[in-house]
């Protein structure tokens, strides 16, 4: 009866921690790369915050441009090759830091 009484304690508390968004988003199985699911998740006019909790990962400066600047992400495909450009670049507007363009290469 104990066993019993735990396992569904348990899954209580899995269950209360999903419905607070404590639990990992989906997209955490890939901490070191973007995957082209992730990428098209991300929409022009979304923070930079919320572009990095889709990716996982916060990537690498790219340049700069008027008014902006932009971030490299590489692929899983890249990383778990051992190297490649592939990856998503992707823009955002240098005073709100919202995402102005994407591009998957």
């Amino acid at each position: 009866m104990g066993r019993l009484l735990n396992v569904a304690l348990v899954g209580a508390i899995v269950t209360v921690a999903s419905l607070a968004g404590l639990a990992a988003p989906a997209s955490a199985d890939t901490p070191r790369c973007v995957t082209r699911n992730e990428f098209r998740q991300i929409e022009t006019g979304m923070k930079k915050e919320r572009v990095h909790r889709i990716f996982d990962i916060s990537g690498q400066s790219a340049g700069g441009f008027a008014g902006g600047y932009t971030r490299w992400y590489a692929s899983c495909r890249a990383v778990h090759s051992g190297g490649g450009d592939s990856g998503a670049g992707v823009s955002y507007d240098g005073r709100t830091h919202r995402v102005v363009e994407k591009r998957w290469t």
